[in-house]
């Protein structure tokens, strides 16, 4: 079949022409089609239900809410878990299905069941489905600021203006508010009027709301005209007729002017028995923007959206919108995920651009014949539109939905030589072929039966090599969770560019060549670069093809060199015993029997001593240019402390130069699908980008080398006695002197950027290319700032840190100078008071005196002249450290995570640190439930129970070498104000229970009587006690409730304080009750340093299972990140062997040839060694993205070996074949053929090392995810192709020549017994 194509291809060469220029329009079309996002959608297939029961606690609603909806749900067909969160005041239940079920269809099989449970719940409490969006779909959120105007202002702009235009945006499917203050009119009733008055609460309730309202008249007929009758009884209306304006404190007096019946039958004012104002209501939300609160919103896109074109839209919208804001009032995003998807897609499509142009150039170079590099390079692009044009077919018809983003053009970019290689091989022949035919004679006239024997030669083996590539990427679409659905498109585009450049080999480029591969052509001698590497590598090969030993020494060292940096002892052991026993056997004499394995020892000794084995994590996490702050505080914490702590925490945080912005949230926004508690906060550090991070970091060596100057020069000079122990004074000198250093010259930084960020109205730069045409023109005068500001920093580097440097020298030894040390003395006082004067309080006036902006008074001045000595010390170690001290950025794991500089900068007593990333905490939280690489699930029936064995397992996972950041999850210690009924005192005294609940949930949580209508705006009406008559135990004890069927000469309704038939008091319960599957659950957070977390886990699975005994009902899962990389270690350890299998199964079926597909194999252990190698060299992690690498570079050098033996095959049988060989004829028909692979080798592993060369220097956004992807394709495929071709030529000679061996002992006998 393939030979049919090939032949109906030159036949119909301009029909295949005109077909590919129709298939590259339509990929044209598709690339503009295509969805296009940062990364792949990782969230899991999620259905939430979110259903709000105001003002009852986590118990009550866990009891009555959330357990009756997980057993309703947890039966559902497809689901995979039940997550479940009782908060205050509201349930939300998380239905995770597998992916196989469609989104449609589990939002109506949770529909159906949430129908079911409606008769088990409380009355008036409705569960809903949360907006159809996806987990990871919030990609907008803003502040509302500035005007002037107060929070309740702002909110209402938000909630009334902004909030619906922005939720008109075709492709949004929710748009949620968050901060400020919502705006009430509340009625402050008084107990003792009420008492006084004799009236009911309720009837205030019931007044309130009648007192709101409309009439329709219908209409009436006057004259020949009809008229619409209505009655305006809104509250705030005007009492002229056709005035339909609205007041506010119109609408204060009329609710003060309602009139309230009595018990008694008589009517009051409302005024008489309440305060009537206009105030902000209460919130379980806080926004902050670096130290000061707003008001703000967060946008979330419907599933199946495109994200990048939503965000567009929003932002379109947004300039519509802000004509109609009030004066001075902006609306500003602070994480919008446009700036990450144009920056990957930049990024990783540069990439592959770059290396399309590289691979042309390298084949043009190669080559040197201009029309067949032509023929060569047009199957690149074409393969790429290719890809997209099978993706955009896939996403009509249903089957698969890929959009564009990172991975999948990652998966574009890390083919492009493997995608070249087919016409390489195909193009390069003909031009053989021609040459042999025409000599240096000029191609002309028709070649048609000369290209299709040339084609038809290497056709057959170029479909194989592609059949291999794509079954070595199976394993990578076998992979699942996470892992599966971040890599998978890459394994999709690939397979796509791999299918279309397949189809192109066989079609385009046969036709192509038949017109474009005329002139003159060169042969492999004339071109210098294929000449020279021939001279090389004739006497190279022709020399091992004898020594096999020596061949086996070089191959052993490369394997164990590579092999080294793995750690894995048994492995490295086995190659080394191996290598040891291959050269052994394979020596020729003395020397060789104990020289050559001697050197491997040695060699392998040497490299296991000196190679560091590599770290390891689960996915490179890509770098969204933000870092999320997510702190873990007790649960007992106000709305008014978390602010107080935020504001302090981001005051902190927004004074890093690298940081842009800095905005925090407290507890939730107002939507179901945000069930945050008030005490979690989630802080969104915004980075500037890297361009314009400044120079600051003072390297370790340096700092060294300058304080052990230091400490020379002041015990030369007397100042200092000499320490005893000089190391470990100067290593602790050293920590402070450096943590010191950067505080100031970060703090110089940061108020540098502050000039121009003030110069420039507020606003600067989100990009180095950025969308918006303000920030857009600001970008070269950041530039130069930066520039400034660097040199700046460079001049104040030497002195500052020379003087901190003394300064804590002098702090930790022994001052000889006595005046010295006085004048040290003064000086650490002053040092002393003035830190005292920041933290002191203000006084009585609230002011801290002298117009101190932080608050506290002024250090009180201390006299004390300079000291000449010590200043000619510094001056003169400043002046020569400043001749070589340098400053440089500093790197991003320095700053974020764990031990940076951002988590050293905000230790506050009662919060634990965790930092992640948007997306990524998202992702985490929905796959495994927690947002660390390493958690542990607690699961039973009683809550007490599993709190309990979660405090265990915290204390007990503290004391395991390398732990870190261990904490169980806050669940209790949150106050309970319980009310329990006396029900029999409630019974003699005529008091019905469900009266008394209504008054307390009226009289503290208050409750909304009507809703005022403002124009656009609408407005609660709250009736509550007043903020003094429940504020305190003592308080809600005296609260009223209405008690019936007093005595005969008495009133039949009386009010009773509740003291009279209820215990009120403090009790401790939980902040909320999370649950899976019906189970109640807790976690325990933490990190493991410097080790592989899987290991970690294993150890800490013995050392708990061993001091935690588990009371009856719970048991313990370890969870988190670890978990993918085990599920991925575990499926790739039973495909990766299953595709070996198939590749030597279809290498089998190629040859014909058990012998030459083993050959083929040898490849791949010779790709993962370079692999390694290179991997090691430029310091990255073991993980599921290089591992990817891995199993690319194992299909490219599997399919290079193809082509390898394809030319020693033919070379043999064009010699003749064995039977009409000698040796000497075998040998040279192997370098022969060996000779005539080298320049399409040249061009094959040319292009793939040059085509893959710019992911490795790409930089921005997602680079950090391809890079670590080429690095062990690009040293697998340099090893790999060098024991192609010196290994395979060698095996090759001396497989045929066993086979030559045995033909000539077969002819012998033959021979033998015919004469006999």
């Amino acid at each position: 079949m393939i030979d049919a194509i090939i032949r109906f291809s030159i036949r119909r060469r301009w029909l295949v022409i005109a077909s590919a220029l129709v298939m590259a329009a339509l990929g044209v079309w598709a690339v503009r089609e295509t969805p296009v996002d940062a990364i792949p959608d990782l969230s899991e297939n999620q259905i939430l239900v979110f259903t709000e029961w105001k003002g009852h606690s986590p118990r009550e609603i866990e009891d009555q809410v959330t357990y009756p909806l997980v057993l309703e749900l947890n039966g559902i067909r497809g689901v995979r878990v039940v997550r479940s969160s009782s908060e205050v005041g509201f349930a939300l239940v998380s239905v995770i299905f597998h992916d196989a079920t469609p989104l449609d269809e589990a939002r109506r099989l949770v529909g159906e069941r949430l129908a079911r449970a409606q008769g088990r719940l409380p009355q008036n409490v409705r569960p809903e489905l949360t907006p159809d969006a996806l987990a990871t779909g919030q990609i907008f959120w803003y502040t509302v600021e500035g005007g002037g105007l107060d929070l309740g202002r702002l909110r209402a702009v938000q909630d009334w203006y902004v909030r619906p235009q922005l939720g008109s945006v075709p492709g949004v499917a929710e748009v949620s508010s968050v901060g400020g203050f919502p705006t009430e009119y509340q009625i402050a009733v008084d107990p003792g009027l009420l008492k006084a008055r004799g009236v009911l609460l309720k009837d205030v309730l019931d007044s309130v709301a009648a007192s709101n309202s409309s009439a329709g008249g219908h209409v009436v007929e006057q004259g020949n005209a009809e008229t619409v009758v209505q009655g305006v009884g809104w509250l705030g209306a005007s009492p002229r007729l056709g005035d339909a304006g609205f007041d506010r404190d119109r609408a204060v007096r009329d609710l003060e002017e309602v009139v309230v019946p009595t018990i008694a039958g008589g009517v009051v004012r409302l005024a008489e028995l309440a305060n009537v104002a206009i105030g902000p209501g209460s919130r379980r939300g806080v926004l902050e923007k670096d130290g000061d609160e707003v008001v703000g919103g967060v946008v979330l896109m419907a599933a199946g959206e495109n994200p990048l074109e939503v965000t567009r839209r929003i932002q379109a919208k947004l300039g519509e919108v802000r004509a109609g804001l009030p004066p001075g009032v902006r609306v500003r995003p602070f994480y919008d995920r446009t700036p990450l998807i144009e920056g990957a897609i930049a990024t990783v499509s540069t990439t592959v651009v770059e290396a399309m142009v590289s691979a042309t150039i390298c084949v043009l170079i190669v080559l040197l014949h201009f029309r067949t590099s032509l023929v060569i390079a047009v199957t690149l692009p074409l393969a790429a539109l290719g890809s997209f044009l099978i993706m955009a077919v896939l996403r009509r018809v249903g089957v698969l939905d890929v959009q564009a983003n990172a991975m999948s053009l990652a998966g574009i970019a890390i083919s492009i030589g493997v995608l070249v290689d087919s016409s390489i091989v195909m193009a390069e022949n003909v031009m053989h072929r021609l040459h042999d035919h025409f000599g240096d004679r000029p191609v002309r006239g028709d070649v048609a039966h000369i290209v299709l024997p040339a084609c038809l030669a290497v056709g057959r083996p170029i479909i194989f090599s592609v059949v291999i590539m794509l079954l070595s990427f199976l394993p990578v679409l076998a992979l699942g969770g996470v892992e599966g659905k971040m890599f998978r498109p890459l394994a999709y585009t690939k397979s796509f560019a791999l299918v279309t450049v397949a189809v192109l080999s066989i079609t385009l480029v046969p036709a192509l060549c038949t017109i474009l591969v005329r002139g003159r052509l060169r042969s492999e001698q004339d071109n210098p670069l294929v000449r020279s590497v021939i001279e090389v590598y004739r006497p190279v090969l022709s020399y091992l093809l004898d020594r096999p030993q020596v061949m086996a020494w070089v191959i052993s060292c490369t394997f164990l060199i590579g092999l080294a940096p793995l750690g894995n002892r048994v492995v490295f052991l086995g190659a080394l015993g191996l290598a040891v026993t291959a050269t052994a056997l394979l020596a020729r004499s003395a020397w060789g029997l104990t020289l050559a394995p001697a050197s491997l020892v040695i060699i392998a000794l040497l490299a296991e001593q000196n190679m560091q084995p590599l770290g390891r994590e689960f996915i490179t996490p890509l770098d969204e240019g933000m870092v999320m702050d997510m702190p873990i505080t007790v649960p007992r914490a106000t709305v008014s402390e978390v602010v107080d702590d935020l504001k302090a925490r981001d005051m902190i945080l927004c004074r890093f130069p690298e940081v842009d912005m800095v905005v925090g949230k407290g507890g939730r926004a107002e939507t179901p699908t945000d069930p945050a508690p008030i005490d979690m906060i989630e802080t969104m550090v915004n980075f500037r980008p890297r361009a314009f991070w400044p120079r600051r970091k003072l390297r370790e060596a340096d700092a060294r080398s300058q304080l052990a100057a230091a400490l020379d020069a002041l015990v030369a000079r007397e100042v200092l006695a000499a320490p005893e122990a000089r190391q470990a004074m100067l290593d602790e000198a050293l920590e402070e002197s450096i943590a010191r250093f950067d505080v100031v010259i970060r703090e110089t930084a940061y108020q540098r950027y502050q000039e121009l960020v003030r110069e420039s109205s507020g606003v600067s730069p989100t990009s180095l290319n950025p969308s918006d045409p303000e920030e857009a023109r600001l970008v070269p005068r950041w530039r130069a700032h930066v520039r400034r500001v660097d040199g700046e920093l460079l001049d104040r580097a030497a002195p500052v840190f020379t003087r901190i440097a003394v300064d804590e020298l002098l702090n930790r030894g022994e001052i000889r100078d006595p005046r010295v040390a006085a004048h040290h003395a003064k000086a650490k006082a002053f040092q002393n008071e003035a830190i005292a004067a920041l933290l002191r309080p203000p006084g009585p006036g609230g002011s801290g005196g002298e117009g101190h902006h932080h608050g506290g008074r002024p250090a009180s001045a201390i006299a004390f002249e300079p000291q000449p000595l010590l200043d000619e010390i510094r001056d003169e170690l400043s002046r020569r450290f400043a001749r070589g001290v340098m400053l440089w950025q500093i790197e991003r794991d320095e700053l974020v995570g764990f031990g940076g500089e951002l988590d050293r900068a905000v230790p506050m007593p009662g919060w634990t640190n965790v930092w992640t990333m948007p997306i990524q905490n998202r992702v985490d939280m929905l796959a495994t439930g927690v947002n660390t690489p390493i958690g542990v699930r607690v699961l039973g029936d009683d809550l007490d129970d599993v709190v309990r064995t979660s405090e265990a397992i915290a204390a007990v996972v503290k004391t395991i070498p390398g732990a870190v950041d261990v904490v169980a999850d806050p669940i209790r210690g949150k106050s309970y104000l319980e009310i329990r009924f006396d029900r029999r005192k409630a019974a003699q005294l005529g008091v019905s229970i469900g009266e008394a609940n209504k008054v307390i949930e009226t009289a503290l949580a208050g409750t909304t009587a009507t809703t005022t209508v403002e124009g656009r705006e609408r407005h609660p009406v709250v009736v509550r006690y007043a903020r003094a008559r429940r504020e305190d135990d003592e308080a809600i004890r005296r609260l009223l409730v209405p008690a019936r069927g007093g005595p005969a000469d008495g009133p039949r309704v009386r009010q009773v304080p509740l003291s009279d038939f209820a215990e009120v008091g403090l009790v401790e319960g939980p902040a909320s009750i999370k649950g899976e599957n019906g189970l109640l659950r807790n976690y325990v957070r933490l990190n493991a340093t410097d080790q592989d977390p899987v290991a970690f886990v294993a150890r800490a699975r013995e050392v708990v299972s061993a001091h935690v005994p588990l009371p009856a009902g719970v048991f313990v899962e370890w969870t988190g990140q670890f978990e993918h990389e085990v599920r991925s270690r575990r499926t790739l350890a039973v495909v990766v062997p299953l595709v070996i299998v198939l590749i030597f199964v279809v290498l089998y079926l190629t040859y014909l040839d058990l012998a030459d597909a083993a050959l083929m194999l040898t490849a791949i252990p010779g790709a993962a060694a370079g692999g390694l190698f290179f991997q090691w060299l430029l310091g990255l992690k073991l993980s599921v993205t290089v591992w990817i690498g891995y199993i690319a570079c194992f299909g490219m050098a599997t399919s290079t070996g193809i082509i390898m033996l394809v030319y020693l095959r033919e070379a043999v049988e064009r010699a003749g074949g064995l039977e009409r060989l000698d040796l000497d004829g075998l040998r040279k028909a192997v370098i022969d053929g060996a000779v005539h692979r080298l320049r399409p080798k040249l061009l094959t592993e040319g292009t793939v090392v040059i085509g893959l060369a710019p992911m490795l220097w790409a930089s921005g956004p997602a680079s950090e995810i391809i890079r670590p992807m080429a690095a062990p394709v690009l040293g697998g495929v340099l090893v790999a192709d060098e024991v192609i071709d010196l290994l395979l030529p060698v095996l090759f000679y001396w497989v045929r020549r066993r086979r030559w061996e045995r033909l000539q002992r077969r002819r012998s006998v033959n021979a033998d017994a015919l004469t006999t």
